[in-house]
């Protein structure tokens, strides 16, 4: 991810320097939080992307002809029965912290 910022900074002030225009920060965060660190009455411009989830956080065995089907409902089914088995509560903590370990 450092090198995202580093990339952007050099890509930013190769343009920049073009228009004889000025930049602050780069950083790498959630989107959502901006208002936690850009100062209040600031002009900023956001670049997003979206990162896709991991496919199959927890490693199930599937069937390659049908691969996509067969997660999906195996991860269906262990979301429907997560309040009936407590043993599933802690496999969807796994799957969320493997899932959240995948975007940082």
């Amino acid at each position: 991810q450092q090198e995202n910022v580093q990339t952007a900074h050099s890509f930013m002030s190769q343009l920049l320097h073009s228009v004889k225009g000025l930049y602050g920060r780069f950083c790498r965060a959630d989107s959502t939080l901006l208002h936690e660190f850009i100062p209040r009455n600031s002009f900023d411009v956001v670049f997003a992307s979206h990162i896709p989830p991991l496919v199959n956080p927890l490693g199930y065995r599937y069937n390659v002809l049908n691969k996509e089907a067969d997660l999906d409902r195996k991860y269906t089914a262990l979301c429907s029965a997560a309040n009936k088995k407590p043993q599933n509560q802690d496999k969807l903590q796994l799957l969320q912290e493997r899932q959240e370990g995948w975007y940082r």
